[in-house]
């Protein structure tokens, strides 16, 4: 089980953390750079350090390396489902289409399979963005425990076997996760009530939503990094991309 107090409260140790986050909240710097700082952290969890600590802001080139990554990592891994999507809703909404103009090419039945047929396309979609963005994690820490190679995520034998190693741990992480989601999703939604305020309470929401968004990445990445963690042993041999 991962240690979630810890995930949450060890920003908030650093004598600095007020201003080490409104820096990773300010829009292009997050996410093109926050990205790579939250993940320095989730090597920290994956690197089984006893206690995790808020880098400091002084790697730009670094964080911004490491931020183009995982987006392209993220890009890579959901590329199926995407094209899936495109697929399923030409497909489906060309019959749909047909159907609201009435085209005299096109017989119902033709046309009602069609729109079936996409909708059970974009069915298959969503099954491969599920079972992908599960592997994404374990691929990022493959990715870290293999020098930061990106032939590393293309490991898939053992990016999933690692997975099926602690496949208990590892689902129960993504429930807490979406557990701490739902809890500051239904705080900002009390906070969004400044939004009646014109114009002065939408800027605020604004900046609100965007500091619990990156505070709460420095969040998630720990809580993975740290179930990752479980995977690779001590002295276990890591095989190089």
């Amino acid at each position: 089980m991962v240690d979630v107090k810890r995930a949450l409260t060890y920003s908030f140790k650093d004598d600095n953390w007020i201003v080490k986050i409104i820096i990773g909240a300010i829009p292009f710097i997050n996410p093109f750079f926050s990205l790579g700082y939250a993940f320095q952290v989730f090597k920290q969890a994956l690197d089984n350090k006893a206690e995790l600590t808020m880098p400091e802001w002084d790697d730009w080139g670094g964080y911004f390396k490491s931020s183009i990554m995982i987006i392209l990592i993220y890009f890579v891994y959901m590329l199926i489902p995407l094209v899936l999507y495109a697929i399923g809703a030409l497909v489906g909404f060309g019959g749909a289409w047909l159907m609201g103009t009435g085209s005299e090419g096109a017989s119902g039945t033709g046309v009602t399979i069609a729109m079936i047929l996409g909708g059970l396309i974009y069915f298959v979609g969503v099954v491969f963005a599920v079972i992908l963005g599960l592997m994404i994690p374990m691929a990022l820490a493959n990715y870290a425990k293999n020098g930061e190679r990106f032939g590393a995520i293309f490991q898939l034998g053992v990016i999933i076997k690692n997975i099926f190693s602690i496949i208990g741990d590892y689902l129960l992480t993504f429930l807490v996760i979406i557990g701490i989601v739902i809890v500051v999703g239904l705080a900002m939604m009390i906070v969004a009530l400044i939004n009646i305020i014109p114009i002065l309470g939408q800027l605020l929401f604004f900046i609100a939503y965007m500091l619990v968004g990156f505070w709460l990445s420095l969040v998630i990445f720990p809580l993975l990094g740290e179930t990752c963690a479980g995977a690779y042993g001590a002295g276990k041999a890591v095989k190089k991309a």
